[in-house]
């Protein structure tokens, strides 16, 4: 760790930025496809993610954990039930508050920067949020247009 930043303390939380030459655990994170969500809860050294993933995910940040040499435990895996929701709640939060504030308006009525510092979040938060809900829309979107039927003939 190279540096460290504390933002906020509260009764059972403090807000921080840590800055390191190594980020081993953000790595193999990128590394595997996970999505690092916020908030995540670090403490005595140790990190709680909850995440929701694809089996082939979890399977290839087991094994960049074990490349890198980091000790974890998986505490549960979940079989996740049908959703009616296709995005997450906070996923869902920020479109919406981007729809509302005019961010997808043409022209926009916001920016990016304005629409995170009103929602409270870092602009790179913001930006992330707005991308992976954006990608899951548009993914289903196309999902849906695609024939319900493939017929593969060969002579």
């Amino acid at each position: 760790m190279t540096d460290l930043t504390v933002f906020d303390t509260e009764a059972e939380a403090t807000r921080v930025q840590v800055e390191t030459t190594v980020p081993l655990l953000l790595t193999s994170l990128q590394d595997s496809g996970v999505p690092l969500e916020m908030p995540f809860e670090v403490v005595d050294g140790r990190m709680t993610l909850e995440a929701t993933l694809p089996q082939e995910t979890l399977s290839e940040l087991g094994e960049t954990l074990d490349n890198f040499g980091i000790r974890y435990t998986v505490e549960r895996i979940q079989q996740e039930s049908e959703s009616d929701s296709l995005l997450t709640e906070r996923q869902e939060w920020v479109l919406d508050e981007a729809i509302e504030r005019g961010y997808y308006d043409t022209p926009r009525r916001t920016t990016l920067v304005d629409l995170a510092d009103e929602l409270g979040v870092a602009k790179s938060t913001c930006s992330e949020i707005l991308h992976r809900a954006e990608g899951r829309v548009l993914k289903e979107y196309r999902d849906d247009e695609a024939p319900s039927e493939v017929v593969v003939s060969s002579s």
